[in-house]
């Protein structure tokens, strides 16, 4: 299970660990659970609670490599935070100060469109790239192979990289200078794996930093609490490293009590009463609905002339209480066609973008 410390919440973990021991013990499985920020949840006493095999995992890599790993990761960059809460205009003038190209990450889709739009607005649109699931896959394969051949420039350095999430894990990016949204610990050292990756500047940073909240930029509710515990351990200097991962998790039980919430989620499978879990199991625990961008697809889908690859890759997912509220038209139960400004920079988030800055100027 590659890059598993993104594999669920915290709030699914007691059940999926109970769920990996009967795989194991029962059907003679293997386990590989491997990251670069792995956190090792199965020693949490309200993940694992009374399982016998919680301390008994071993170890793939030893003592003496993972020592000078973290060594190495000592000297390619530096974690360093700016926790003033910043708007649109103090960001971008601020995160513009440092060398480039620099990579930034928001914890919203609309916060990175904002901030990306905002850039293209001041700075020119070749000052800017931007990528987020607001963002057809064609579209996003297309950026992203985009900014591959920006970054093998030598000579094209001074440009911002404005995404998401969907950047921390399975790309092979790496920048002069990265900033990440307050977060997780662990969305943090996978953020800052995208930067100075081969370890080419003596001098590269991470920085965190918070947003100011206003009509346009809003903070990720579902960040909460991870985000108050790396507040913390900044707030007490702490080194930010990889072995701080399961004690980011611990304390975020302690702060919030997230293993007591969904203990009924351990007891009703005991129970065997399997609805009740499937009902409370969700790992992305969002409504939503697939939107077509193009036209012509919209109406080919009406006359049954669409397979699901092609449906795949000019489509979004958008939350459907948002569908309601712009009152995007339905072509087929459950699928959307989106009827605002689509474009191939900022996504689906072009029409939002507009539609919020017209309502604001009236």
């Amino acid at each position: 299970m590659d890059e598993s410390h993104a594999a669920l919440p915290v709030k699914l973990l007691p059940l999926a660990w109970r769920w990996i021991n009967i795989y194991a013990n029962e059907w003679n499985c293997y386990w590989v659970l491997a990251s670069g920020s792995l956190n090792r949840f199965w020693i949490i006493r309200e993940i694992s609670r009374s399982d016998s095999n919680a301390g008994c995992v071993p170890e793939i890599v030893g003592n003496e490599l993972r020592n000078r790993l973290s060594c190495y990761e000592k000297d390619r960059i530096a974690d360093k935070s700016d926790l003033c809460p910043k708007n649109v205009d103090e960001l971008a003038n601020w995160i513009v100060g440092f060398k480039g190209p620099r990579l930034v990450i928001l914890n919203t889709v609309q916060g990175a469109a904002v901030l990306a739009d905002y850039f293209a607005s001041r700075y020119g649109r070749d000052q800017v790239e931007h990528l987020s699931t607001a963002l057809t896959s064609i579209d996003r394969d297309n950026t992203l192979e985009r900014v591959k051949n920006r970054l093998s420039s030598p000579e094209d350095t001074n440009w911002t990289f404005i995404a998401t999430s969907c950047v921390e894990a399975g790309v092979d990016l790496s920048f002069r200078t990265g900033f990440r949204e307050l977060g997780s610990l662990v969305s943090l050292l996978q953020a800052a794996g995208r930067v100075n990756r081969e370890g080419s500047f003596a001098d590269s940073e991470i920085w965190t930093f918070c947003l100011a909240e206003d009509k346009m930029l809003k903070t990720n509710p579902g960040m909460k609490g991870s985000a108050a515990v790396l507040r913390r351990y900044f707030e007490h200097n702490l080194e930010i490293k990889p072995e701080l991962s399961t004690k980011s998790i611990e304390d975020e039980i302690k702060l919030y009590s997230v293993s007591e919430k969904y203990k009924k989620l351990v007891e009703n499978e005991v129970l065997q009463n399997f609805p009740l879990v499937e009902k409370d199991f969700k790992v992305i625990d969002t409504d939503t609905r697939i939107v077509v961008i193009d036209q012509d697809l919209a109406d080919r889908i009406c006359r049954g002339k669409v397979d699901w690859r092609e449906l795949q890759k000019n489509s979004v997912q958008i939350a459907k209480y948002k569908l309601v509220e712009l009152r995007t038209p339905e072509v087929l139960e459950n699928i959307y066609k989106w009827n605002l400004k689509y474009d191939n920079f900022l996504g689906y988030m072009a029409g939002i973008v507009q539609l919020k800055s017209s309502m604001e100027k009236q």
